[in-house]
C-alpha cells in the first residue's frame, strides 16, 4: 500500500461518501472528515471489508475553521501523504437574507468557503513542494447566477468556482491540478437540510444520483479538468447564462428558490 491518501470532507453521505468508494476501489487510501464519528466508523468498516486500503477517521466540525489546522496537524503527525484533497463539505440555507439567522449564514460561509480555502492553503502548499497533487472543490450550478432566497449560498459557490479557476493556473506549473465540480440538483438529502423541499427546484429538475455525480467528478479530476459541469442541465445552463440577461437569471432563481411561505 502506497503512502498516498485522499482526504475527503463531507464524507459521511452523498457525493462525499460515493467518492470515498471510488478512491478505495482504485486502491487509494482514504481519510474521512465529517462531524458524525459513528457514521464515519461504519463507512470505514464497510470500506475495509471490500477493499485493501487504509481508512482514517477524523471527526471535525468545519463550521469551526480552526479545526482545519487540527486536521492538518493530525495527518502530519501520522505521516500521511495527502495527494488528493476533496473539499466536498457543504450545505445550503434558504431564507430571505434580512429575515435569516445571521449565525447560520456565518456557519454556512465557514463550511462552504472558509474551511475549503484553509485546507487548500495548507495542503496545496505541501503538494506544490512535492510537485504532485489534486484538489477537487465542490461548487454548484448556483455559481453561474445570483440566487434570491439563497443569496449567501449562491455567492459562496460563485467564489469557489472563481477561486478554483485562479489557483488552477497558479499550481498547474507545479504538477498540482485544481478541479471545480459544478453539479445541479443531486439526491443527497441537501434539499431537506437546506429547507428546499417546498420549492420548485427539486420538483422541476430531476435530481441526479450521488453515485453518478461522484463518478463524473472523479473522472474529470483524474483527467485534470478545471471545471467539471455535472450533467446536461448544468452544461446547458452554464452556456445559457452567457446569452441571457442577469435580470432574467435572477427571476429564474427566485422562481426556483422561493417557497409559498416566503415573504
Amino acid at each position: 500500500m502506497k503512502n498516498e491518501y485522499a482526504l475527503i470532507t463531507g464524507a459521511s453521505s452523498g457525493i462525499g461518501k460515493e467518492l470515498v468508494n471510488l478512491f478505495a476501489k482504485d486502491g487509494i487510501n482514504v481519510i474521512l472528515v465529517a462531524r458524525r464519528e459513528e457514521i464515519l466508523e461504519q463507512i470505514k468498516k464497510d470500506i475495509q471489508s471490500k477493499y485493501n486500503v487504509d481508512v482514517i477517521v477524523l471527526p471535525h466540525d468545519l463550521s469551526k475553521v480552526e479545526e482545519c489546522d487540527e486536521i492538518f496537524k493530525e495527518t502530519n503527525s501520522q505521516g500521511l501523504n495527502v495527494k488528493y484533497l476533496i473539499n466536498n463539505a457543504g450545505y445550503g440555507y434558504r431564507s430571505s437574507f434580512v429575515d435569516s439567522d445571521f449565525a447560520k449564514q456565518e456557519a454556512l460561509i465557514n463550511v462552504n468557503l472558509n474551511s475549503l480555502m484553509r485546507l487548500t492553503h495548507l495542503y496545496g502548499k505541501v503538494m506544490r513542494e512535492n510537485k504532485d497533487g489534486h484538489i477537487l472543490n465542490v461548487s454548484s450550478v448556483a455559481s453561474y447566477l445570483a440566487g434570491p432566497y439563497m443569496s449567501t449560498y449562491f455567492a459562496v459557490k460563485a467564489y469557489v468556482k472563481s477561486f478554483s479557476e485562479a489557483i488552477y493556473e497558479e499550481l498547474k506549473p507545479h504538477n498540482v491540478y485544481v478541479s471545480c465540480l459544478c453539479p445541479g440538483p443531486v439526491k443527497t438529502g441537501f434539499e431537506k437540510a437546506s429547507n428546499l423541499e417546498s420549492t420548485s427546484m427539486f420538483k422541476t429538475f430531476k435530481p441526479m444520483s450521488a453515485s453518478k455525480c461522484a463518478a463524473i467528478a472523479y473522472k474529470g479530476m483524474m483527467k485534470k479538468k478545471c471545471i467539471i459541469n455535472c450533467g446536461v442541465f448544468v452544461k446547458l445552463g452554464s452556456l445559457g447564462t452567457r446569452f441571457v440577461s442577469r435580470r432574467f437569471t435572477r427571476k429564474l432563481a427566485i422562481k426556483s428558490n422561493r417557497a409559498p411561505e416566503d415573504k
